[in-house]
């Protein structure tokens, strides 16, 4: 498209150039006459001379519409260059903008994923702290029939105490009281850690 503009440039320079040198040769021919083959000079009639100059207006205004058409040619030239900086500008505006947006949707995925991730990682712990809490609830329960055996104990051991004063058996038995004495209170040191 860009050749054909300037060809048509050239063309309409050269036609304008032809065009004022044919208005320049028959404004001369006007005043000076023509000269025939054999050398006479030979003079316009009026009649000759409203042809000349119908003519001659004719190449003037050719020319006229010649100079237009290439002034239009030229800022249509110059419409088309602005143009394809235009052009050029928003594709690299465009190319911009492509990269600006892969790498959102690079960064939108990325996050998707850690989301993801931590959503597995929850649901993971929340599945801990259930197996936890039943491990908590039957420690309590394990803890609490421990110290329920264990203040059994104690109380035998306060029933063969207040017996051995009454019996016969006192030495045996405050040897058995004092051994149980000592498996209640390590069985409650277990059970309190």
């Amino acid at each position: 498209m860009n050749n054909l503009i300037q060809e048509s440039i050239r063309f309409t320079t050269c036609s304008a150039l032809f065009g004022l040198r044919m208005i320049e040769t028959m404004s001369a021919m006007m005043v000076g006459g023509f000269e025939s083959t054999d050398g006479n000079l030979i003079q316009l009639t009026k009649e000759g001379k409203k042809h000349a100059n119908a003519i001659i207006q004719q190449a003037e205004n050719f020319l006229s519409h010649q100079e237009e058409m290439k002034r239009q040619d030229e800022e249509q030239d110059e419409q088309i260059q602005s143009n394809k900086k235009s052009i050029w500008e928003l594709q690299k505006r465009l190319e911009e903008q492509d990269k600006i947006d892969e790498n959102q949707t690079a960064q939108i995925e990325h996050n998707r994923k850690l989301i993801k991730d931590l959503e597995q990682e929850l649901d993971e712990k929340d599945i801990l702290d259930e197996s936890q809490s039943k491990d908590i609830k039957s420690n309590q329960e394990s803890i609490a029939k421990l110290q329920e055996e264990s203040q059994k104990l104690q109380e035998k051991i306060n029933q063969l105490e207040s017996q051995v004063h009454k019996g016969k058996y006192g030495l045996f038995i405050s040897i058995g009281v004092t051994i149980l004495a000592v498996v209640a209170i390590v069985l409650n040191f277990v059970i309190k850690t």
